[in-house]
């Protein structure tokens, strides 16, 4: 610890100050006066041999014993051992001992006062005053600091970004008191396990980040993947979402350490089967060709850079067209970018209500033009997202848009991906049933790859199901899996259901679809996807 020594110039700075009674001042100006005093030079020092108690380091003042919350404990004049005056006189007398005790043991006080107050608006800047840990703003002295240290010392250490999962909902059931209550439980424990040189800060929320060493690494992410705590007598597990950054040898910006350790998080994030996932160049390389498509989205809705292309489906027994299913491509820089490298970034930001309710659009324009030139009309199917479940009037959204454009609405099919059912039930329930009121067609999409439930072909009144291209992969031809298929597609024939297999490539996946009482096939073997115009001369 090193010692610091502070000069303070000016009686007028006592006189002028607002921490001295006006009685006390009217006394010290007096005697000034009258000691012929016309300024004083105080110098002090504080360093562990002149205080027990506090100590001040690069001009920021701590406890001796490394507590943090230093603003809890009272200052007193008998802390600062030394107050050393200099005075200047207009002659060469000087002041009697009385008036140099009382400027003195005054200064002492204005001077603990002004350092006390100057030490809470430093802790409320750089503290998190519900958990009593490092806020944001001190986590980046931290770890600026750090980052000016040698290359040997800052390459030790890791960077994490923290985020408990699911806690909107222990807000929501037990209150924002208690849910403030367990956040400042977590911090403590989790600092408390800190070993020397690393910290732990609340940024705010639910989220916290850590500076770890890189040795302890594995360990701490141990402790933090899974918080117990106590919920009205039943102990809840907390999950978290982490991202990793490690210090490296060329890292001194505090700013570029942010963003890859939150490009890490993101990931984290985005896939619930990853718990803790480390910083990459190729990810980072892959988020800002994401930033960038997310910044071109909109414009691209308006500049008609979206696309429609067409799968046909078709019949198994004649190879007949019977219907197709139409398919968003983007535009992008001179190449056509596929729904895999935008549509989850779409999903993620809700862009994708934007381009579904487009497609159907462009869909119902195109079969009224076709209805005009006399070609043979096939049911569409576009594919909606369960994000749309969040409103209430997606139904009436798409059957305002099938009569905006005076299509026949059995010429239109929604298909819903299996995946949306178990959060939005009852929402899904009511838009199917809308729907089919209206005699529009609606689906079941990629049944097979979720959760899937024999209830969601019972409960839910789908007219199509579409079996996921998994089916006939692999392990799918063996004898368990072929048995599940073939009793999925009697129920689904049962209740009347036509049934659509996806994915197929080959004859022998033909045959074996067909010998399931299959009756339409989508995938390569018949089409890839194609432009509207190539679809158009299959009519």
């Amino acid at each position: 610890m090193k010692k610091r020594k502070v000069t303070t110039s000016l009686l007028d700075t006592l006189l002028d100050d607002g921490t001295l009674t006006d009685g006390l001042k009217l006394k010290l100006n007096t005697m000034a006066e009258d000691a012929g005093v016309r300024s004083i030079v105080a110098s002090y020092v504080i360093s562990e041999t002149d205080t027990a108690e506090y100590l001040i380091y690069n001009g920021e003042l701590y406890e001796s014993d490394g507590v943090k919350q230093v603003f809890a404990k009272e200052y007193k004049v008998t802390d600062l051992r030394k107050v050393i005056f200099r005075t200047y006189m207009e002659d060469d007398r000087l002041p009697d001992t009385d008036t140099i005790n009382l400027l003195c043991d005054a200064y002492a006080a204005w001077l603990i006062t002004k350092l006390r107050a100057e030490l809470i608006y430093e802790n409320s800047i750089v503290l998190d005053l519900d958990t009593g840990i490092f806020n944001y703003n001190g986590f980046k002295r931290f770890l600026t600091r750090l980052l000016k240290d040698e290359e040997s010392l800052r390459t030790e250490f890791a960077v994490l970004y923290i985020n408990l999962r699911g806690f909107k909902v222990v807000n929501r059931m037990y209150g924002y008191d208690r849910g403030t209550e367990i956040i400042a439980e977590f911090a403590t424990e989790m600092s408390d396990k800190m070993r020397d040189g690393e910290m732990f800060c609340r940024t705010g929320g639910d989220s916290f980040c850590a500076v770890v060493k890189k040795d302890n690494l594995e360990h701490y992410i141990k402790m933090l993947e899974a918080y117990d705590v106590n919920l009205d007598g039943e102990t809840v597990t907390i999950g978290t979402y982490i991202g990793i950054c490690n210090i490296e040898k060329d890292d001194t910006s505090f700013t570029d350490i942010m963003e890859k350790v939150l490009d890490a998080f993101s990931v984290a994030k985005a896939h619930k089967n990853i718990k803790a996932f480390y910083y990459s160049e190729e990810e980072r390389h892959k988020n800002l060709i994401l930033a960038e498509l997310e910044r071109s989205m909109k414009k691209a809705l308006e500049h008609g850079d979206f696309l429609v292309y067409y799968q046909p489906k078709v019949g198994l027994a004649d190879n007949e067209l019977v219907g197709a299913e139409a398919l968003i491509r983007w535009r992008y820089e001179g190449r056509i970018l596929t729904p895999a490298e935008f549509i989850p970034l779409f999903e993620s930001n809700g862009f994708v209500c934007s381009t579904d309710f487009f497609m159907l659009e462009q869909v119902c324009r195109n079969i009224k033009r076709w209805q005009h030139e006399g070609k043979k009309l096939v049911r569409i199917a576009v594919n909606f997202s369960k994000q749309h479940l969040l409103n209430t009037d997606t139904a009436d959204k798409i059957i305002d848009i099938v009569r905006k454009y005076d299509v026949p609405f059995n010429l239109i099919e929604i298909e819903f991906t299996e995946t949306a059912y178990i959060a939005e039930y009852e929402r899904l329930r009511e838009t199917i049933n809308q729907l089919k009121n209206n005699n529009i067609t609606t689906a079941i999409d990629d049944f097979g790859t979720g959760y899937s439930s024999l209830n969601l072909l019972t409960d839910l009144n789908f007219d199509v199901l579409k079996i996921d291209r998994e089916f006939l992969l692999g392990e799918y031809f063996a004898e368990r899996n072929t048995m599940v298929m073939r009793n999925v597609v009697n129920l689904a024939d049962a209740l009347n259901m036509e049934v659509v297999v996806e994915g197929v490539e080959t004859r022998e996946q033909i045959e074996f679809i067909s010998n399931m009482n299959c009756k339409i096939g989508q995938g390569m073997f018949f089409s890839e996807p194609i432009p509207t115009d190539r679809f158009e001369n299959m009519l």
